[in-house]
């Protein structure tokens, strides 16, 4: 499991000043005396710049809407009293305000403001009337949300500019301003500054965002025999509470975090979400940094147990660590061979920070960009160490799991495997296979084939038979084409259904039903199960896609139709190189290899056509650029491939995009073949 971690910093609010009886500032002596008590007005202005991403210098957004706001003045001369005036929001955007005017007098001010304060938390003067109360204010209303918490209070110091602002902020110490009539002037020692009106501040979120991505490049991988369906993302661990001020480092113990899993994502491969401020440094472990460990050893000892239960796995981490983590589960499988197999439920855990090796911390006001990638075999040689990755691989499915889409070529196959890591035997049964348009094939070990697979409507009682510890494959594929309107296709049980309903085509409905052939509406089912278990898979066969608007009959010599699945080597591999797309291999003139798409290929003629054509005299070829175009145009449904993937096509290879368009520097490709009379 590669793991990737990207943290974009986000910049903060900026609250501009101005002051004198005038609404004018104007530089002067700093070293007079300032007549203390003589009534003046700031000229208070918002402004909240785009949140720059720093690794990549992008615009970014705005943090923190303003709903109400109070400026809080401690005056030094009198002991540090406070004066609370409720400052009126202009028109605009929330977090743009501009001349709000707030009454003061001259003399040393200590000032803050503060936003969305919910009276509900008692009135500003009784809670801040001590200035050291700002720093210890805290809220157990804390809540994950997947919407900005636009209500919660934000605090903001004064200072002579933004930077100032930023860093008095953090070390927790707002500057003395000097306030005369005409002027005013910042304390640094025994000196008045003036400032010459440039007061800033910066009004400071409590939480932060977190966009969080998952990105599985396994699914179902054929050639590393690994499968990985994810299900459901938790976030655990989150804090309690949250504070006006930054909370110091390891604040939040156990008792302060909710360790509870909170979804939040379900069927989907990304989220958003905002959380609150959890500060836990770095870990110390620095051996197997990959793995990021909050424990300062390796973590919880390793049971040795490869099938250690989400139970006991849980146990491992239940009140030893604050820090807030991810929780991904789903199923995964592995058959790569006898010893080294299984299938069941997965769990993965990534705790957030500011890096994937050794910070923990969640800082507020921050903006958490997590990309969580899985490749390779998906974490199975972590199982070790069940403090992140954790499985049960004792179960029984069907690879891939629950559906397998083909479509109705009837001269390629679709593998699918049964593997069973239980303890038990299962059988393999099919329904609806009297009748059927979809063969089901295994490998016979005493063919004298070259290419030893054999098809039947049903499988024999000991090639269903799947004891425990071990896995089989299988193929299946459509006998006749799939063109509606075949007598094949209109017997009774054996029709396509549209929407769940059997029905009955002609040759037009190719082209009269394209919209919901398109939309994948229009299939056949065969059904597998496995006894003992409630493991089943769907085998969904589309129709192929008719790329003419006359010619609609497998007779008509204008009559052509595209295959909806990419095709796949035999070895089980997607991209492949013009050779195997095209030319069949042979063996002491047997077949020991099919062309992806089969007209081509004899053993001395790479344009060899086949005795017979598998269908009503179509056969299949690589389309031409100009049928790839009408793939393109055609297909915008569930069955398109992604834009700009490689297609071969008989000029080479094109991307697969309005228009398409030709590759000059790959090798490799995918293919879907087209069905049509000889060339």
């Amino acid at each position: 499991m590669k793991i990737k971690n990207i943290l974009a910093l986000v910049c903060f609010l900026l609250v501009l000043f101005a002051c004198t009886n005038e609404d004018i500032i104007e530089s002067g002596d700093a070293g007079k005396d300032v007549e203390i008590g003589k009534p003046v007005t700031i000229t208070l202005s918002l402004n909240t710049p785009n949140a720059p991403v720093v690794e990549t210098k992008a615009g970014g957004e705005q943090f923190g809407s303003i709903t109400s706001l109070h400026a809080l003045i401690y005056d030094v001369d009198k002991s540090n009293e406070l004066k609370v005036v409720p400052l009126t929001l202009t028109g605009g955007a929330a977090s743009e305000q501009t001349n709000l005017k707030l009454p003061t007098t001259t003399g040393t001010k200590k000032i803050y403001v503060i936003a969305n304060w919910d009276l509900k938390e008692g009135s500003l003067e009784e809670r801040f009337a001590a200035e050291a109360s700002l720093k210890t204010w805290s809220s157990t209303a804390a809540k994950i949300s997947t919407e900005e918490p636009t209500s919660s209070p934000m605090l903001g110091f004064v200072d002579a500019d933004y930077g100032a602002s930023v860093v008095a902020y953090e070390a927790g110490t707002v500057s003395e301003l000097v306030i005369d009539v005409d002027k005013m002037y910042k304390k640094q020692g025994n000196d008045l500054v003036a400032l010459n009106g440039n007061i800033q501040a910066s009004v400071i979120p409590s939480y932060s965002k977190i966009s969080f991505e998952v990105v599985n490049n396994i699914h179902t991988d054929m050639d590393k025999k690994v499968q990985l369906e994810i299900s459901n993302v938790y976030v655990r661990n989150l804090p309690k509470k949250y504070s006006l001020y930054p909370f110091p480092e390891k604040t939040l113990g156990t008792d302060d975090v909710d360790p509870g899993r909170t979804k939040i994502m379900e069927g989907a491969s990304s989220c958003e979400f905002y959380m609150y401020e959890n500060l836990q440094g770095d870990s110390k472990n620095n051996e197997n940094a990959a793995w990021k460990s909050p424990f300062a050893d390796k973590g919880p000892a390793s049971s040795g147990d490869m099938n250690l239960s989400y139970e006991k796995w849980n146990k491992y981490w239940a009140g030893e660590t604050a820090c807030t983590y991810i929780e991904v589960e789903g199923k995964y499988s592995i058959w790569k061979s006898a010893t080294v197999m299984g299938t069941g439920d997965i769990h993965y855990r990534f705790f957030l920070g500011g890096d994937a090796f050794k910070n923990f911390d969640v800082k507020r006001n921050t903006h958490y960009k997590v990309q969580l990638v899985f490749s390779g075999i998906g974490g199975y040689d972590e199982l070790k160490y069940e403090w992140r990755v954790n499985a049960q691989l004792n179960d029984v499915t069907f690879i891939p799991s629950g559906t397998l889409e083909i479509d109705g070529s009837a001269d390629s196959f679709f593998k699918f495997f049964v593997i069973n890591s239980s303890t038990k035997s299962q059988t393999i049964t099919t329904s609806g296979f009297t009748g059927s348009d979809m063969q089901v094939g295994y490998y016979d070990d005493n063919s004298y084939l070259y290419y030893p697979w054999q098809f039947t409507n049903q499988l024999p009682q000991n090639l269903a038979n799947i004891i425990g510890g071990t896995f089989k494959e299988y193929r299946v594929k459509s006998i006749n084409l799939g063109i509606l309107g075949q007598t094949a296709y209109n017997t009774d049980g054996n029709r396509y259904q549209q929407n769940g309903n059997a029905k009955s085509y002609t040759y037009s409905s190719n082209v009269d039903e394209i919209k919901d052939i398109v939309a994948g509406n229009i299939y056949r089912t065969r059904i597998f199960d496995l006894s003992n278990d409630e493991a089943k898979l769907i085998v969904k066969e589309y129709p192929l896609l008719c790329l003419t608007s006359t010619g609609y009959g497998p007779s008509d010599s204008n009559a052509e139709y595209a295959q909806r699945i990419d095709r796949k080597s035999e070895d089980g591999g997607s991209l492949v190189t013009k050779d195997i797309a095209m030319v069949s291999e042979f063996r002491d003139g047997m077949l020991t290899r099919p062309a992806l798409c089969t007209a081509h290929g004899g053993p001395t003629d790479p344009y060899f056509y086949p005795s017979s054509a598998p269908s009503s005299s179509l056969y299949s070829y690589v389309p031409t650029p100009v049928q790839l175009q009408k793939m393109v145009d055609l297909e915008t449904g569930p069955l398109k491939p992604q834009d700009g993937a490689p297609y071969w096509t008989t000029d080479g290879i094109y991307y697969w995009e309005k228009p398409i368009r030709r590759a000059t520097d790959i090798e490799k490709a995918y293919v879907r073949c087209v069905y049509q009379k000889r060339r």
